[in-house]
């Protein structure tokens, strides 16, 4: 998605919850910026009722700004006919998607730390490594917290 957050609008009214003042003078936020506590809750749950559609189809998965639209086969007017009906909804709702982030016709694709193909997932090598590097704690309270 293109500037996630930035798309949904703050509704009428509720704009002065996010003034900032600044030397220059007071500013209201019209769509929702980041740092907001519930803006990703709010987000996620948008992006899940426009798509719901397509998600309970299961050809797409959407996580915040992070859209995968796939097939069973290799036949590329099934993807593109999948891929249609994504763009087009994310049209009516008037959000837009980043064109330099989208990449069409993959049989590979890495998604959310997850190497995905026709054949299975895996996690990636960096999410594996992240893991192994990862420090075992030394402090009792830590490791009851597990």
């Amino acid at each position: 998605m293109h500037s996630g957050f930035h798309q949904l609008r703050i509704r009428e009214g509720d704009q002065n919850k996010t003034s900032c003042v600044t030397p220059g003078g007071q500013y209201e936020w019209v769509t929702c910026p980041f740092g907001l506590s519930n803006t990703p809750t709010y987000f996620q749950r948008r992006m899940n009722d426009i798509l719901h559609h397509h998600i309970t189809a299961g050809y797409c998965v959407c996580y915040c700004a992070d859209l995968l639209i796939c097939t069973e086969s290799d036949d590329p007017s099934e993807h593109l006919v999948k891929s249609t009906a994504v763009l087009d909804t994310l049209q009516e709702h008037k959000l837009l998607i980043e064109g330099s982030k989208t990449e069409l016709f993959c049989t590979h694709v890495e998604f959310l730390g997850f190497s995905i193909l026709a054949e299975g997932w895996s996690p990636t090598d960096t999410k594996v490594s992240a893991v192994v590097k990862w420090q075992a704690s030394e402090i009792v309270k830590h490791l009851r917290l597990i």
